[in-house]
C-alpha cells in the first residue's frame, strides 16, 4: 500500500473531537452521485442545507454569526417589518438589517405634505418656515428651484397651510396646495354614479362628423375686461390685448422675460358673463342656453373622459351646478383661486400693445375675456375664455363705384360740402367791454378736472360694471400664448391639452415662446389648430376628438336632466375620485 493510500485511510482528529474523513476524489464523486439518486427517490426529505452535512456536525443557522451581529443589536432591536415590501429608514425594501429603526410610511407623509409653487429665486428655507410657522410644527422642508415641499408633524396642519395660498413672499404670490388631496365628501342624494373605466369602453354615438362641424357652430357673443384695481368690477366691452407684429419680428435674445403675477381680484363669474352678453349681444336669449361655464371646468371634465389628455397627479375635483335666475345652469369649479404667474404672462405682455391705462376716468382694464357659444348635440353651451392676444379687427373693403355714380357725386359735390354762411349782423355786439349772457371772466382760473363716470350696478348683485366707449367686434385671429424651455419636451406632454384648450376656447393660433435659461426668448413659433393636432398624432395615438366631445356631451346632458327639477335652495354637486375612477352627481341643499 502506498503512502497516499495510507494517508487516505487515516482518520484525523481535530481539536473539538470531530472526525473529518479524507477520501479520494473518485470516492467523493461516487458518493455525490449516490446522494443525488437518494434525493430523487425521497420526496419527503427536507432540502435544508444542514441535513446534507454529516450526522455528527452540529447544525448552524445561515445568518451571520453572533460576533458579526453584536454591533447591530441596538439598531435593530424591536424592529419588525410590516411586510416584505416595507421600506426601512435607510431606503431598503424588506431588509431590516440595512435600514434599522422604524419603517417609513410614505403614504402617511404625502397626506402631511403641502406643495408650494412660485417661490422666487433667492428665497431661503428660513423665509418659507417663517410664513408657515403658525400652521403647525414642520418636520422637513425641501426647497427646490422655484418650488418647495413642507412635511408637517400633523395632518391637520395641511388645511391651515393651504389657507395661506396667495401669500406674497419676495414679490411673488405663493401657490399652496396639498400634495395628495382626498376626494371631496358630499352629503346629499346620489342621483348618478359612473364607473369611468366602463364608461370609456362603452360605445357612444358620434354627434359630429368632424371638427369643422363643431367649429361652424362657434360664435363669440360678448367680451369684458376685469378691473385690476376694483374687486368684482368689469368693463364692457373689454379691451383686448392686440398683437404687435413689430415686437414679434424682434431678433433672438432681444426679449427678456421675468416671472410676474396677474392682478386678478375677486369676480362674480356668472354675473360677469350675463352682463357682458346682454350688453354686447342683446339678441341672445338666455332661456335657450342650457349651461354656462368657463373653459377650465370643461378641461377638468376631460380627465375622467380621457385621462391621457390632461396629465395631473391630483385628479380629484368637485364642481357645483346651480340654476340661475336667468334660466341656464351655471357650472363652476370648487372655489380655489390661484394667481396666474410665470414667464408666459411676461411673454404675453412683451408681444402685445399695452392696454389703455384708464377707461372713463374710473376703470383700469386688466385680464380680457371673451364669451363664446357653441352647440353640442341638442345643448347650447356658453363658455368664458381668457384670451391672451388678438389681431386687429378685419379691415372693411369697399368696392369701386361705377362711373355713373361718380358723375352723380360730382353733381352733388357742391351740395355735400355746402357750408351755411354766417351773417355778421346776427352776432350780438359787445357793449361796454362785457360779455353777454352774464358770463364773467376771472383772472384766477381753476384747473379743469373731467367728471368721473359712476359705476353701474348689476341688478340683484353686488357686481359693478362700466360701459366702455369701444364697439364690440369680432377679431380676425385669437392667440393662446405659452412658453417652454429649450430643453423641455412640450409636445410630448402638452400637445393634446393645448389642442383642446384651443378647440373649446375658440382660439385660432398657438404662439410658443422658446426660452433659454427661462429668461431669454430665442425663438417664437406659431401653430394653427390643424398643426397642433398634427403634433398630437406624432407623439401618441389619441382618441378621436369627435368621440371625446360626444362623451363630454353625455355628462353635461345628465346635469341638464337633473337640473330641470332643482328648487331655489338646491344645487348639484359633481364629484370625481381619480383613484377609484368614480364620477358621481349629488343633489344637495344650497
Amino acid at each position: 500500500m502506498s503512502k497516499v493510500e495510507e494517508a487516505a485511510l487515516a482518520d484525523v482528529v481535530d481539536g473539538e473531537g470531530e472526525f473529518i474523513q479524507v477520501k479520494k476524489k473518485a470516492d467523493k464523486l461516487q458518493e455525490k452521485d449516490n446522494k443525488t439518486d437518494k434525493r430523487k427517490t425521497s420526496n419527503n426529505k427536507s432540502r435544508s442545507r444542514n441535513n446534507s452535512i454529516g450526522d455528527g456536525k452540529p447544525s448552524k443557522p445561515r445568518s451571520r454569526n453572533s460576533s458579526a451581529n453584536a454591533g447591530r443589536t441596538s439598531k435593530v432591536a424591536g424592529f419588525r417589518a410590516p411586510n416584505a415590501n416595507a421600506r426601512g429608514a435607510g431606503g431598503a425594501r424588506g431588509n431590516p438589517r440595512k435600514g434599522g429603526g422604524k419603517s417609513r410610511n410614505y403614504e402617511d407623509e404625502e397626506w402631511r405634505t403641502v406643495y408650494i409653487g412660485f417661490v422666487e429665486r433667492g428665497t431661503s428655507s428660513e423665509d418659507l418656515a417663517k410664513v408657515f410657522k403658525d400652521s403647525g410644527e414642520i418636520e422637513r422642508l425641501t426647497l427646490k428651484e422655484g418650488f418647495a415641499f413642507i412635511l408637517f408633524k400633523k395632518e391637520s396642519s395641511v388645511a391651515l397651510a393651504c389657507k395661506l395660498d396667495g401669500t406674497c413672499l419676495n414679490g411673488l404670490n405663493l401657490r399652496v396646495a396639498p400634495r395628495k388631496e382626498k376626494p371631496p365628501e358630499v352629503s346629499g342624494e346620489a342621483l348618478l354614479e359612473l364607473d369611468m373605466k366602463k364608461f370609456r369602453h362603452e360605445k357612444h354615438p358620434r354627434l359630429l362628423r368632424d371638427i369643422d362641424e363643431f367649429l361652424q357652430g362657434f360664435q363669440c357673443v360678448g367680451s369684458f375686461s376685469q378691473d385690476k384695481k376694483e374687486p368684482n368690477s368689469i368693463i364692457v366691452p373689454g379691451c383686448p390685448p392686440v398683437l404687435d407684429w413689430n415686437k414679434m419680428d424682434a431678433e433672438e435674445g432681444e426679449i427678456t422675460l421675468s416671472r410676474q403675477a396677474e392682478n386678478a381680484p375677486e369676480l362674480n363669474t356668472p354675473d360677469s358673463i350675463f352682463k357682458s352678453v346682454s350688453v354686447c349681444s342683446p339678441e341672445v336669449e338666455f332661456s335657450k342656453v342650457n349651461i354656462v361655464t368657463n373653459r377650465q371646468c370643461l378641461m377638468k371634465l376631460l380627465a375622467p373622459v380621457d385621462p391621457s389628455i390632461v396629465y395631473t397627479s391630483n385628479k380629484c375635483f368637485r364642481m357645483t351646478c346651480a340654476k340661475s335666475p336667468r334660466g341656464p345652469l351655471f357650472l363652476d369649479l370648487e372655489a380655489k383661486w390661484h394667481p396666474t404667474m410665470g414667464t408666459a404672462k411676461s411673454f404675453q405682455d412683451s408681444i402685445t400693445l399695452p392696454a389703455p391705462e384708464m377707461v372713463k376716468n374710473i376703470g383700469y382694464p386688466g385680464i380680457f375675456y371673451r364669451i363664446n357659444q357653441f352647440t353640442l348635440g341638442d345643448m347650447k353651451v356658453m363658455v368664458r375664455t381668457q384670451v391672451h392676444a388678438e389681431d386687429h379687427e378685419p379691415i372693411l373693403e369697399f368696392e369701386d363705384a361705377d362711373n355713373s355714380d361718380n358723375d352723380e357725386e360730382k353733381e352733388n359735390k357742391d351740395d355735400f360740402f355746402d357750408i351755411e354762411e354766417k351773417d355778421v349782423n346776427d352776432e350780438k355786439p359787445v357793449e361796454n367791454g362785457t360779455v353777454p349772457n352774464n358770463i364773467a371772466l376771472s383772472v384766477a382760473a381753476a384747473e379743469w378736472v373731467p367728471q368721473a363716470t359712476a359705476r353701474n350696478s348689476f341688478e340683484n348683485s353686488n357686481m359693478k360694471w362700466i360701459k366702455n366707449d369701444q364697439v364690440f367686434n369680432q377679431p380676425e385671429s385669437r392667440y393662446e400664448v405659452k412658453t417652454v424651455d429649450i430643453a423641455g419636451n412640450y409636445w410630448e406632454y402638452n400637445a393634446e391639452k393645448s389642442f383642446y384648450q384651443m378647440l373649446l376656447g375658440g382660439v385660432d393660433y398657438l404662439l410658443l415662446g422658446i426660452l433659454l435659461n427661462n429668461e431669454y426668448v430665442i425663438n417664437k413659433e406659431e401653430y394653427d389648430l390643424i398643426e397642433v393636432h398634427t403634433k398630437v398624432l406624432e407623439t401618441k395615438n389619441p382618441t378621436d376628438a369627435t368621440l371625446v366631445l360626444s362623451k363630454l356631451e353625455r355628462i353635461l346632458s345628465k346635469l341638464v336632466e337633473f337640473g330641470k327639477d332643482l328648487k331655489e335652495d338646491e344645487k348639484l354637486e359633481l364629484v370625481f375620485d381619480g383613484r377609484k375612477e368614480h364620477l358621481a352627481i349629488y343633489k344637495v341643499k344650497s
